[in-house]
């Protein structure tokens, strides 16, 4: 910090005090650094609250999926496409086996929730996964057979990412689910 001393309309010494410029620029310099790493921070932590969101979409899902095959006691698949699939990229959808002339099949079935974002075609029901989270791999089908008191799953696993963040959702052959 500089002093200068200066004479005041009276003739009288008076004393001014202040920062120089180069004072000024090095705080102006410092507050940048700060901001851009503070923006860096929070550019992270909203990748991460994205993808903690995503996987606990999908895991809830698993388990509507799961609870409906042993309340109704029927098959129930869901189809998970990865961002690489052209028609349906990061989302999923549920399929359930219904008896049609006598025949078993696997045909489109709601279960979403309403805060889904839900694309609806040829009555077909496909789930987006939230925040721009991107499914990794060739995504998965999970299938769940009520066999008495017992279930049969398809083990899968599905890789989430948001930013450079990823997730894995995993479920295993007697229908636990992981998320880690």
């Amino acid at each position: 910090m500089e002093r200068r001393v200066t004479k005041g309309r009276a003739g009288k010494k008076r004393r001014e005090e202040g920062f120089t410029l180069t004072e000024l620029s090095i705080v102006i310099i410092i507050l940048g650094i700060i901001l851009a790493l503070a923006a860096l921070n929070i550019s992270n932590i909203s990748g991460g609250i994205k993808l903690n969101a995503a996987r606990k979409q999908v895991e809830a899902a698993l388990f509507r999926a799961k609870t409906a095959a042993r309340q109704e006691n029927v098959t129930y698949s869901m189809i998970i496409y990865p961002a690489g699939n052209a028609d349906n990229p990061n989302s999923y959808e549920f399929m359930h086996n219904v008896l049609v002339d006598g025949e078993w099949e696997m045909t489109p079935v709601d279960l979403t929730v309403s805060s889904e974002s839900v694309v609806e075609e040829s009555g077909r029901r496909v789930v987006q996964i939230g925040g721009n989270v991107q499914i990794s791999g060739e995504g998965a089908e999970v299938t769940f057979r009520p066999t008495g008191t017992l279930m049969q799953v398809t083990p899968a696993s599905i890789v989430m990412s948001s930013g450079s963040q990823t997730g894995t959702v995993s479920i295993d052959a007697l229908g636990r689910v992981t998320v880690d």
